[in-house]
């Protein structure tokens, strides 16, 4: 691909949100590994500076811990019309696995990182990426990807 068509498709943003997103994975690994647990959360990249509630001006990502009862997904449209986000990045542990899924209107990329139990502990194992599968639903469906 030739500079021009990459910056035009818009394919580098898209390249530095995936980036973006494998350093999140690192991080919820360090984390699962001290905690044994990772909360659900959210995290969006603004399309514009944001004004904090304090009058400061917030000019990098938004994080947001999804409070016990608040079913994922209004907390995310919520989260993306108030940061006016361009992407989000949703992740949420169950029984068998901590997924990370990233979306914005470009695609969507999730890392799935499964629970073993390995003797008397409980590890997380290699994640498995997988492009376009599964979204959060709120800037891109696989219905609306582009031809």
């Amino acid at each position: 691909m030739e500079l021009r068509e990459y910056i035009v498709s818009e394919k580098f943003i898209w390249d530095d949100l995936i980036a973006k997103g494998e350093e999140a994975v690192r991080k919820v690994r360090e984390q699962w590994r001290r905690s044994k647990t990772m909360p659900r959360m959210l995290i969006a990249w603004p399309s514009q500076f944001l004004h904090g509630s304090d009058g400061s001006t917030i000019t990098d990502v938004v994080s947001f811990a999804i409070p016990d009862g608040v079913p994922t997904f209004r907390a995310a449209v919520e989260l993306a019309r108030e940061a006016k986000a361009y992407a989000l990045l949703l992740v949420e542990q169950d029984k068998d696995a901590v997924k990370v899924i990233l979306e914005s209107h470009h695609g969507s990329r999730s890392w799935v990182l499964p629970i073993r139990r390995h003797g008397d502990v409980d590890v997380l194992e290699k994640e498995e990426a997988a492009t376009d599968t599964e979204s959060i639903g709120v800037l891109w469906r696989p219905q609306s990807r582009p031809a």
